[in-house]
């Protein structure tokens, strides 16, 4: 995620000198323009009053109106060729990302299409048997060299996940307590007998009882839970939710899903850069651009004129929420 981050961040800046790329051009061509069409006066001026052909265009040159022309021209010129620096500049560094993520794949791949044999040994796990496919994918049934649990694994879950979690009998899970490990499985995995505190019989697989935020017991903690949330939410809207909007919505950077800008997003028809902004429950669209940089700061603008008012005003509250 973070080549991929990087990658969309060089994007922009790529988009941008494209633009700056344009406008640095027509620059130029003007300035060149203008520099030739004065340049060209200023020699038949010095013809029609006499002067030798052979001087006269080193004397146009140096009047000042010409020389002046001349120097915006080489500005413009400066500008243009540094834009297109840049532009080469960010177009290898793309590349050189690209190249990167493709490697990753690529070993991801190469990792894929290992062999796999009866009798390997891939971290905790024994190959026992090869068993048929399903949905296209290798399947094989495997022994855990320490507790001895037999079961079956996908190819790609078994490189990834190499260590077998050992549940114990003598240990508890959450609020569960494993009695016994029964004959069904659920999708490879085993399912054991569990006894809850409250005294309810459950039955949960190795996923359930292992993953971090797995409901580890029978249910009856959910009532509790909602309570406590419903709770905490009521206290929340009494102390955050000031001139029907939340506080920290106000001062929350989350971004939309097409840029990294909050309040900007990118049209689908238009391929155009939009800004908004939400407040009180009402949405002010703020208007269409081409870049992300004018959509950025018509976005700043608003919120300096729209939320700043508010923040200054419950100041003391959000700095107790942050």
């Amino acid at each position: 995620m973070d080549l991929l981050n990087e990658l969309w961040k060089i994007n922009e800046l790529l988009t941008k000198a494209l633009e700056q790329y344009k406008a640095r051009g027509r620059e130029y061509a003007k300035a060149y323009r203008d520099y030739r069409v004065l340049l060209a006066q200023e020699l038949l001026k010095l013809k029609a009053d006499g002067m030798p052909v052979t001087i006269a265009y080193d004397i146009a040159r140096g009047t000042e109106e010409v020389a002046k022309a001349k120097e915006q021209e080489t500005i413009s010129e400066s500008l243009y060729n540094s834009c297109q620096e840049a532009i080469n500049t960010y177009k290898l560094q793309i590349k050189i990302l690209q190249e990167q993520i493709n490697k990753g794949v690529c070993k991801w791949r190469l990792v894929m299409k290992k062999n796999i044999s009866v009798g390997d040994i891939i971290g905790d796990y024994v190959i026992l048997e090869e068993l048929e496919r399903k949905n296209s994918q290798h399947r094989y049934k495997v022994m855990c060299n320490n507790c001895k649990e037999i079961s079956t694994k996908y190819k790609h879950h078994l490189i990834r996940n190499t260590k077998c979690p050992h549940l114990r009998f003598d240990k508890k899970y959450g609020k569960l307590q494993i009695v016994e490990k029964t004959q069904k499985r659920y999708k490879g995995n085993v399912i054991y007998k569990c006894v809850c505190d409250c005294g309810k019989v459950c039955y949960k697989n190795t996923d359930e009882l292992t993953q971090k935020y797995s409901l580890k017991s029978c249910g009856c903690d959910r009532q509790s839970n909602l309570e406590n949330n419903t709770e905490r939410l009521k206290e929340s809207i009494k102390k955050y939710y000031k001139e029907n909007t939340f506080l920290c919505s106000l001062t929350s950077r989350t971004s939309e899903h097409t840029t990294p800008v909050k309040g900007v997003y990118i049209e689908a028809r238009t391929q155009k850069y939009c800004a908004h902004i939400h407040l009180k429950g009402k949405k002010y669209f703020l208007g269409r651009f081409n870049t992300l940089e004018a959509a950025t700061k018509a976005r700043k603008l608003a919120e300096d004129i729209l939320f700043e008012p508010i923040i200054e005003k419950y100041k003391n509250e959000l700095k107790g929420k942050h």
